[in-house]
């Protein structure tokens, strides 16, 4: 069993409406749909509340989460990565995976920050099942598409 916490990233400098984070409502919809009371799901939309990173933190990992999943748009990008250090300085064990269209672009360069262990791109519901199926294996390399 593991336990997720799914975040929809937000950057308090942008501003937009609150709409509803369905990439990461999608994902736990099928984690729950394909993995049936395997995982301890929880979703953190920090749009709603108009959270930045430090409020945001303590919330992601409250939860003792074995894996942060953070979803952002490309504008929403410094948010993600300075999330993704925060979460490995307070928890290091913690598996960081990057996704939503943000990742699209250069996955590699997302990579190079020390604190993202894992970027999902493109439609990520199949590919983020196997990786966090790879992990529960105690996989540290796995070879997903």
């Amino acid at each position: 069993m593991s336990r997720i916490v799914l975040t929809k990233v937000y950057n308090r400098t942008e501003f937009y409406g609150c709409v509803h984070p369905l990439g990461i409502m999608y994902l736990a919809s099928f984690l729950r749909d394909r993995r049936p009371g395997k995982d301890d799901l929880r979703l953190h939309d920090m749009i709603l509340g108009r959270e930045p990173a430090e409020v945001a933190i303590p919330k992601i990992l409250d939860f003792a989460p074995d894996i942060v999943g953070l979803s952002c748009m490309t504008h929403e990008a410094s948010v993600a990565h300075e999330l993704a250090k925060q979460i490995k300085v307070r928890a290091p064990c913690t598996k960081v995976i990057v996704g939503g269209p943000y990742t699209g672009g250069n996955p590699e360069k997302i990579l190079q920050n020390p604190a993202i262990d894992y970027v999902v791109v493109g439609e990520g519901e199949w590919t983020f099942l196997e990786l966090v199926e790879a992990l529960e294996r105690g996989e540290t390399n796995p070879s997903i598409p």
